[in-house]
């Protein structure tokens, strides 16, 4: 088993990616293509995604504490901003 990263340029209360006409999908529908397609060949078993780092640096604390919450309450996982309040939720779940 190994860590895989994805980064995806999705803001906060955005349906659609800034300077372009493409709306996004729901986070959970992207974790689960993203997931879908890392096992597509058969190569590797299916991953399963632990939790989000989400970045909030345009957003004052409350407003950012507030994203995480929401967006953690949606797709039903951790969601942190790693620079600003850390990773213990996510070291926690790849711990247990």
């Amino acid at each position: 088993t190994g860590v895989q990263t994805c980064a995806l340029p999705i803001w906060v209360g955005h349906d659609r990616l800034e300077d372009h006409d493409v709306s996004v999908p729901p986070l959970s529908d992207l974790i689960a293509l993203y997931e879908d397609m890392a096992s597509a060949c058969g190569s590797f078993s299916r991953p399963k995604t632990i939790g989000v780092a989400l970045n909030t640096s345009s957003l004052n604390d409350g407003d950012a504490q507030h994203a995480l919450e929401t967006l953690s309450k949606e797709i039903k996982l951790p969601v942190v901003d790693p620079l600003r309040f850390g990773v213990t939720s996510l070291v926690d779940t790849l711990l247990n």
